[in-house]
Parts: C-alpha cells; sequence; structure tokens
C-alpha cells in the first residue's frame, strides 16, 4: 500500500464532514470531479471503499468514516507542526529604541509595551524621553530607531507619519469658570499657545492673564485641579481620575487640532523585523 496524497485525504475528510461532495469543493476552491478523483484515488491507494457510489447519494461507509476520523487528527497534528515552524521563522528577537513625550506615557506607551509584551516576547524596549525637538533630532539622526511626536516638522531624512489626532482643551478647577477672573498655566510659546492668546483676545477684547510658564503638561493638570489657576493641553494627556478632578470647558472660539505622529529615519525603510513590527502596532494602537 502506497502513502495516500495528505491532499487527497483533506479532501475526504472536508466531504465528509460537510456531507457532500459539492461543499468540499466550494471549501477547497477546486471543481467537483477533483475531489470525486481525489476520493477515487484515495480508495485505490487504501484498497478498501470510502463511500458507497451511487447518483444524487453521499453516503460513507464505515471504514470511510473510520479513516476520516483518523485522517483527521493526522491533519489537525501537521497543522500544529506547520503552525509553530511558522512562529519560529518569524519570530522577532533584540532591543528597539523609542522615543516619546513623557506626556503620552498613559494614552500609548503603556498599550505599545502591553502589545509588543504579547505578540513578541523576546523583544527588548529601550524608551527615551525628550522634548519633540530632541526626539525628532535624534530620530533623524538614528539613535532612536523611532518615535512619537505631537508636531511636525520638515526634515529631509525623517519619514513623518501621522497616527492619531485631537484637540487641545482648556481646563479650570470645578469651582472657577469665568476664564476673565482666572490666570492661566501654560507652557512655553508653542502654536497652541499663541493660537489661544490670539482668540481669547479676540473673544473677550483683553489679554489673558498668564501667572505661570509650566513645562509640563501633567504639571498643569495637577495645579489646575489644586485651584492654581486655568491651563491648556492636548486631551490625550487628561486621565480618567484627572477629569473628575478639573472641568473641561467646551470654547467655541478656541478650536486647535493636533496630530500625532509616528518618525522614522529614511535609510531605516531598510526596516529590520523588529522595526517593522514596532511600527505596524504603533499604527494599529493609533487607529483604535
Amino acid at each position: 500500500m502506497t502513502i495516500p496524497n495528505i491532499y487527497h485525504l483533506k479532501y475526504f475528510v472536508d466531504a465528509v464532514e460537510l456531507g457532500g461532495i459539492s461543499a468540499a469543493a466550494e471549501k477547497n476552491r477546486v471543481s467537483h470531479p477533483a475531489i470525486s478523483q481525489a476520493i477515487k484515488a484515495l480508495e485505490e491507494q487504501m484498497d478498501m471503499q470510502l463511500l458507497i457510489h451511487g447518483k444524487r447519494k453521499f453516503e460513507v461507509t464505515q471504514r470511510g468514516y473510520a479513516l476520516a476520523t483518523e485522517s483527521k487528527e493526522i491533519l489537525e497534528l501537521l497543522k500544529r507542526m506547520a503552525d509553530k515552524s511558522n512562529a519560529a521563522l518569524t519570530k522577532i528577537v533584540g532591543t528597539a529604541t523609542l522615543g516619546i513625550s513623557q506626556s503620552m506615557t498613559q494614552d500609548l506607551l503603556i498599550h505599545i509595551i502591553k502589545k509588543m509584551t504579547k505578540l513578541h516576547p523576546d523583544v527588548r524596549l529601550e524608551v527615551v524621553f525628550g522634548t519633540t525637538s530632541d526626539l525628532l533630532e535624534k530620530t533623524a539622526k538614528g539613535s532612536l530607531d523611532l518615535s512619537i511626536t505631537l508636531e511636525k516638522q520638515s526634515l529631509p531624512t525623517l519619514i513623518q507619519v501621522p497616527i492619531k489626532s485631537g484637540r487641545f482643551v482648556l481646563i479650570t478647577p470645578p469651582e472657577k469658570k469665568d476664564l476673565t477672573q482666572i490666570e492661566f498655566l501654560l507652557t512655553e510659546p508653542r502654536y497652541e499657545t499663541e493660537f489661544f492668546k490670539k482668540a481669547y483676545k479676540d473673544h473677550y477684547a483683553q489679554h489673558p492673564s498668564i501667572s505661570h510658564e509650566i513645562g509640563s503638561w501633567s504639571a498643569i493638570i495637577e495645579l489646575v485641579a489644586n485651584g492654581l489657576g486655568a491651563g491648556l493641553v492636548p486631551d490625550f494627556a487628561l486621565s480618567i481620575e484627572q477629569r473628575r478632578k478639573v472641568s473641561i470647558l467646551n470654547t467655541p472660539w478656541y478650536d486647535c487640532p493636533y496630530k500625532i505622529y509616528l518618525n522614522l529615519k529614511k535609510s531605516s525603510d531598510k526596516k529590520t523585523p523588529l522595526k517593522a513590527s514596532l511600527s505596524e502596532i504603533i499604527r494599529s494602537l493609533g487607529k483604535s
């Protein structure tokens, strides 16, 4: 007896499980005669009758059922072996350096590390915190594999892919809502702060009162929560718990959107599997 063709066994098992040759043909995307010929060849190879042949009738013999049961176990074993082999071939190991703003820890970094650990437990991620300009410069020079920033800068050596968008929001202590009677805590002059100052003056016909310049959105949120002024922060910087401690104002006169970018050095287009996987994980989280 010759060893049966593995595809013939699969076609036969599918026909038995689905109750007919047509269904097996549709599942395997082959013709009806291809399934019939495979089963006939299997009968000759195994020297046994597998079907009771008749017009418009699909009836499996007792020996046919026995062969289908044993063959299914063999096919499942082969599939497990193939899956293990593919997993070994695609196993990703190594170290990647990722630059990110500390304020994005809760919104993005935690999820990136969780997903990377689940998909590629042998990968080690080195996280570097910094300002936007610092992270972009390090990415352009190649000292960071990838970085995530809130701003885009036209650097000829960088590829910058938008992954997420949102808006800057005005926050105040819960008991203070009158923006003409409160002092503001802002970061250093940036696009969103300068845009806010102009929009405020256009709306209230006066300049906003700025008490302190604070170079940290997290610090601004804590200060506002403690009643020390109003602040301007991106919506992603506010955790669920922090949202309970401050008031987020709906201000139609101030609407300032932002985009978060994934940055890669152009020459790293020759991506390693590790960089490609990390890049894909970051992009997928941005869409979620």
